[in-house]
């Protein structure tokens, strides 16, 4: 029984040494009774200090408005440390010195470097409470072979940034580069917030850094648009751009602002896919005796006409059929199989007062009429598969003549009957 008294006792008394501490350690900043500290040694001074002595206060805040957390605050004399505080919930820090002037220095304790206006930074007994705005200074990380002062390509670290303000420093030798990465699609606009004659350009992405700018900066700013294309979902697939800055100072507020919505344009739209019926798939079932003759469409005179079954004919509704090569190669270009493993047979469709319609793909309808295709790769040429040559022909510039880019060469063809070039006719 002895051994636990003793033990209570020891207890007893490590407590009473505890408390004994913490009254230590908050004797230089009294707390308002109705607000006890949540950390000790921190926040506001009381509005009344001990004789011989002043309150003074430092708020320190995020540029957003907020009370900045984890942020050191020193106070000096004559290049001497007096105190120190870790600012509390509020962002402010309270110190009772001797009435005097003082500097202020901030810092934080994970080491990054913090830029604020310095020369406001001083306590003095007319101006006991500052408020002090801190901004993360960006260390120049990324490697950017880009334009030197000294006209040439050189290896330089950039800043990587992304939206907000963000502290850039200066280089001391050559021109300071910041590299943007936006993670949503929208209007932006870069500017330089502070800083002393400071010049802000565009120059490009990272993989391609022009010695000149590429958009006219006005009134210091620099406007573009992002698009939905060029965010992707990593690092790796989103587009970059590459901003240079050239100033007097130690730096420079990097401001990058989305300011709305990038106007919605056709890349963006859904594709529109025609797709085939159940009876448009039905097997050709009439006679394909004789050899596929591809149509001659260097022949003016060459007509074909929609018959009552529903597919196009030779010269009249009761001539031969004509069939469409879908797998199987035309004498001008490659068969449609083909283009649909390589690429996109499509159109972008627009009103007759220019504005968009809707973008249409083939692909997938071509690819459902393969699967009743012959054995020569064909299917008879109804009006889905006509306005598909004729609509996709048009837009990719299959008989592009004004510019000498068609796929007929110097064969004259005339336009109207040119979508004609993958049909054929068994004979």
């Amino acid at each position: 029984m002895r051994k636990f008294h003793r033990f209570t006792a020891l207890a007893l008394a490590g407590l009473l040494g505890a408390s004994l501490l913490l009254a230590s350690c908050q004797k230089d900043v009294p707390w308002d009774e109705e607000t006890p500290p949540a950390d000790p040694g921190s926040e506001s001074a009381p509005d009344t200090a001990p004789e011989n002595q002043t309150a003074y206060k430092v708020t320190v805040l995020n540029h957003d408005g907020t009370p900045a957390r984890d942020i050191i605050v020193k106070v000096q004399k004559g290049g001497e440390e007096v105190s120190f505080k870790l600012v509390g919930p509020t962002g402010s820090a309270g110190f009772e010195l001797p009435e005097d002037s003082y500097t202020v220095l901030i810092e934080s304790p994970s080491g990054k470097t913090l830029h604020y206006d310095s020369e406001a930074a001083v306590l003095t007994p007319d101006a006991p409470e500052i408020t002090l705005t801190v901004y993360e200074a960006v260390a120049a990380t990324q490697p950017l072979n880009a334009p030197s002062k000294h006209g040439d390509y050189a290896r330089h670290e950039a800043a990587s940034v992304g939206e907000g303000l963000t502290f850039i420093p200066f280089s001391t030798s050559d021109y300071t580069y910041v590299v943007f990465t936006p993670t949503r699609p929208g209007i932006y606009e870069f500017t330089c917030e502070s800083g002393t004659d400071v010049t802000l350009t565009y120059h490009g992405a990272p993989i391609n850094v022009f010695e000149n700018p590429l958009l006219e900066t006005v009134d210091g700013k620099v406007t573009f648009d992002i698009t939905a294309g060029s965010v992707g979902t990593t690092p790796d697939t989103t587009a970059q751009y590459v901003f240079r800055l050239e100033g007097s100072g130690d730096g420079c507020m990097f401001k990058a602002t989305r300011t709305g919505d990038v106007p919605k344009s056709p890349y963006d739209e859904p594709w529109t896919v025609p797709m085939p019926t159940a009876d448009d798939l039905k097997p050709y079932e009439g006679v394909t005796d004789g050899t596929l003759t591809d149509l001659d469409v260097t022949d003016p005179a060459l007509t074909v006409v929609k018959g009552e079954d529903g597919y196009y004919h030779l010269g009249n509704a009761d001539g031969p059929v004509v069939f469409i090569r879908l797998s199987s190669a035309n004498p001008y270009m490659a068969d449609f199989k083909t283009i649909c493993d390589t690429t996109r047979i499509c159109a972008y469709l627009y009103n007759e007062d220019g504005s968009f319609d809707k973008r249409v793909s083939y692909n997938e309808m071509i690819l459902e009429y393969l699967t009743v295709a012959n054995e020569d790769g064909v299917v008879p040429l109804n009006d889905q598969l006509a306005d598909m040559v004729k609509t996709a022909g048009g837009y990719m510039g299959w008989w592009n003549f004004s510019d000498d880019l068609d796929i007929f060469g110097d064969k004259i063809v005339d336009p109207a009957i040119a979508w004609l070039f993958p049909c054929a006719v068994y004979q």
